[in-house]
């Protein structure tokens, strides 16, 4: 990337980066996040963009399997348990692998040639934060 003078790194952590709860998972999504911002302003000077990825909860194969645990583990229906995971975003869903990948694919491109060094959430709409 740097004999070509361009290049794009997308590195894809957590959103527990914004969050407390699990000591660990911040720990290790932190790290990723300081881990891209000092990579990019290494190779910056060289045409490389560095940015990061935070997803949330995201619609995968896991998906159901997590939904039936909790339902069993609290009493609620299947139903009730989406809701309640969509509610804590702010599009009220959680989203799809597919759209992540959309996000990724954007920060992969030249379009993005002018983010760098910053954290990007997909997440819905992470409730009751505020990042500036």
């Amino acid at each position: 990337m740097a004999r070509q003078g361009y290049g794009r790194i997308v590195n894809v952590s957590g959103l527990n980066a914004r969050r407390t709860g699990s000591i660990s998972g911040t720990i290790r999504d932190v790290a990723v996040s300081a881990l891209t911002a000092n990579l990019a302003d290494e190779l910056g000077p060289h045409g490389i963009g560095v940015t990061v990825a935070h997803p949330g909860l995201v619609e995968t194969e896991r998906t159901p399997g997590l939904v039936t645990d909790r339902a069993a583990a609290t009493g609620l229906s299947e139903e009730q348990v989406r809701a309640e995971l969509g509610a804590a975003t702010s599009l009220g869903r959680i989203v799809t692998a597919e759209e992540v990948a959309d996000v990724i694919v954007f920060l992969s491109s030249r379009r993005a040639a002018a983010v760098t060094g910053d954290a990007v959430s997909v997440a819905a709409g992470n409730r009751g934060s505020v990042h500036y």
